[in-house]
């Protein structure tokens, strides 16, 4: 049978979160892990995303805006974290069980002072990455390599370029370089922006081809399993006439 796609069906997860003598532990287990699956790719990008929002106070000097904005976007993705492991832990059936299992998790959503956050944050997307599957590895380490190389080129670019003087700019910049579409209106011009630039650009067409021929793969595969259900199909029918004439 050709392998589809299982998305999360939010009526699913409410009827689990409020309905709760219904459904068996067993059915509890696969649908966190259905979570689990779901989210594990996003979060990791959001826990390298987390790690320049809580620098950025301590090697930039912002602007009184742009820290309102970093602190909006740390609060932002906190809360997503918490409402990720929230629901998992209403649904699952043995809660110290799981506290105990995720216990990353639980330390990443609880409030300690900022330079230890880092290390959480920058250790959930670490540990995260022995996770995943090969295909999300690929999206996850060229998200984590962006955002790295976009807090790396703004710390070196900003008092002398003015183009890459802000964080956004230099995400931008790092998003267009190892996506090889290169506008060329924005390029660093420090020894060590260089650097990271000619790193993006060689990364950028090795994982972007990779991606690329995972997709491919992966609709190849579909559209062999949509044709095997077909055979499958078609013999199950003949096989109802074959019995049909031996009555």
């Amino acid at each position: 049978m050709g392998n589809k796609i299982k998305w999360l069906n939010p009526v699913e997860i409410f009827k689990f979160i409020f309905i709760k003598s219904t459904f068996k532990t067993s059915e509890r287990d696969k649908l966190i892990l259905k979570i689990s699956k779901f989210t594990e790719s996003p979060l990791i990008i959001l826990a390298f995303a987390m790690i320049p929002l809580l620098l950025g106070p301590y090697i930039w000097e912002l602007s009184p805006d742009e820290t309102a904005t970093f602190n909006r976007l740390d609060n932002i993705i906190w809360l997503l974290f918490v409402v990720n492991l929230v629901i998992k832990l209403i649904i699952s059936p043995r809660r110290f069980s799981f506290l105990k299992s995720n216990w990353l998790e639980v330390i990443v959503v609880m409030p300690y002072l900022q330079p230890l956050r880092i290390v959480i944050f920058g250790s959930k997307a670490i540990w995260g990455m022995t996770k995943i599957s090969r295909s999300d590895f690929l999206i996850v380490v060229s998200g984590g390599l962006v955002i790295t190389s976009a807090t790396i080129v703004t710390s070196f670019e900003r008092a002398r370029n003015p183009d890459l003087g802000s964080f956004p700019d230099a995400l931008w910049w790092a998003v267009v370089t190892i996506t090889t579409v290169g506008y060329g209106n924005q390029e660093p011009v420090t020894f060590f922006g260089r650097i990271v630039a000619v790193i993006l650009m060689i990364t950028g067409v090795g994982f972007f081809g990779a991606i690329a021929a995972n997709l491919a793969a992966f609709f190849v595969k579909k559209d062999e399993g949509n044709k095997i259900d077909k055979l499958q199909k078609d013999i199950n029918e003949i096989k109802a006439k074959l019995d049909k004439l031996t009555k």
